[in-house]
């Protein structure tokens, strides 16, 4: 190949390289796709395009991309951790310890290839020997958050919480902006405070020094509010919602499995209790429709389908299930004001609770409906003899927010609502416990 061509395949790669660096993942796979037009053994770029495909969730196409980059450079440490975490997130848990413990071959000081083997290890459940591998892995490059929050995120697991919080403020130390760690440390601090009422106390001293430290950390200040039962803001913020729940996109629904969470089947016994045989004839928006649980409930319902989400994270695995005409990346008060009278149905599964103030919630929803529409939602709620019962709503300790029937009756009533049913029901248990809810249904007068 001429220097100059390959001088042109170079400059391509690292076009393809800094837009990847950027974000800019169809950008960085168009570069790295024209240099492997010319050069198919290019193996920067096939590890690239690799790791590309990987961060897509397309196991396939990273595999056979990182697989085909080891086999021509199997010396080099950190690809072949590459190839380990593409055979985890494949599934391959027994090819991912492999290849990590062969990238730990070709280079034992690679802090990544001990990280890798530690995934590996920690997907096995061999959580002593995880354990190691990423004090290993810290003690290589003790300025990297990662290998902590990961020994956090392991000692989280086995119940040992003290533990777990002294790795994620170790890595928040070093890294204070990492959205990651504050959200573990939010959960860790949640698990302690619901341990006894030692523990709660040292949970509000964590909070407390937390968003002393970070004050405009969006999940310090909604756990302050949570943990402290004060301070707390009428709705919870966008950035903390969008944050938490791009990262739990991945275990969402196991998650909610283990909960035992049904408020869809609950809102789909509702449905067909209203409606009777599905007819296919109504337009629907699902609010904050996640990763779409709701949507084979409501499908059989609607001549039109539409979801809203804030967390494209979760958005993306809506999609995936085929069940939607449109899915859309938002704010739910403003997406549903900028689609004034579009649906017949509003429903909004476990999605209520993530505000406080209902009142500018239920306008927006009745201005998205159509004469005589209805709106189908869930409320955590509140202890009558909570002492902002007078207020009609808090955030609980879980950080949802929970509701007085009263507060939200008068809530539906001012956007112009009738309520059809306001029904107990349980929909999770939390701590072990069965969280009191309502299912609450209400029609445009």
């Amino acid at each position: 190949m001429p220097s100059s061509d390959a001088a042109s395949l170079q400059a391509t790669l690292m076009a393809g390289f800094q837009r990847h660096q950027q974000g800019d993942l169809d950008g960085a796979l168009v570069c790295y796709n024209q240099v492997l037009a010319v050069a198919p053994k290019n193996v920067d770029a096939l590890h690239l395009s690799g790791l590309v495909a990987h961060a897509r969730g397309d196991h396939e196409t990273a595999l056979t991309r990182v697989a085909a980059a080891v086999a021509l450079l199997p010396s080099n440490a950190e690809m072949v951790a590459n190839l380990s975490a593409v055979r985890l997130a494949a599934g391959d848990t027994a090819g991912a310890l492999a290849a990590a413990d062969q990238a730990v071959g070709c280079n034992a000081r690679s802090a990544m290839a001990h990280a890798a083997r530690a995934a590996a290890l920690s997907a096995l459940a061999r959580t002593d020997e995880a354990a190691a591998a990423y004090h290993a892995a810290n003690e290589i490059n003790p300025a990297n958050p990662d290998p902590l929050n990961n020994l956090g995120n392991l000692e989280q697991r086995r119940g040992n919480l003290e533990a777990a919080l002294g790795f994620y403020e170790r890595a928040l130390a070093l890294a204070p902006a990492n959205i990651q760690v504050h959200s573990n440390y939010g959960t860790a601090l949640y698990a302690l405070a619901r341990r006894d009422a030692g523990s709660a106390r040292e949970a509000e001293t964590r909070v407390r020094a937390w968003r002393q430290a970070h004050p405009d950390n969006p999940m310090a200040r909604h756990w302050f509010a949570a943990l402290t039962q004060s301070d707390a803001p009428p709705r919870a913020g966008d950035a903390y919602l969008r944050n938490a729940f791009d990262m739990f996109a991945p275990a969402f629904e196991e998650t909610l499995a283990d909960l035992g969470y049904r408020a869809p089947q609950a809102i789909g016994a509702y449905l067909a209790a209203v409606y009777g045989s599905p007819a296919a004839q109504l337009a629907i928006l699902d609010v904050g429709c996640g990763t779409g649980l709701a949507a084979p409930h409501l499908r059989p319902y609607a001549s039109r389908l539409d979801g809203v989400d804030l967390s494209p994270a979760m958005l993306a695995r809506a999609k995936a299930r085929g069940l939607y005409e449109d899915l859309r990346a938002g704010e739910a008060m403003a997406d549903m004001l900028a689609h004034p009278r579009h649906y017949d149905l509003a429903v909004a599964a476990d999605v209520f609770v993530y505000f406080g103030d209902l009142v500018p919630l239920c306008a927006a929803t009745a201005a998205c409906l159509r004469p005589q529409g209805r709106l189908v939602f869930t409320l955590e709620a509140m202890d009558p003899g909570d002492a902002r019962a007078a207020q009609g709503w808090g955030v609980g300790p879980s950080g949802r927010y929970v509701h007085m029937r009263a507060y939200a009756e008068q809530s539906l009533a001012a956007a112009g609502f009738a309520v059809e049913t306001f029904a107990e029901e349980v929909f999770r248990r939390e701590g072990g416990y069965d969280q009191p809810g309502y299912l609450v249904a209400a029609k445009l007068k």
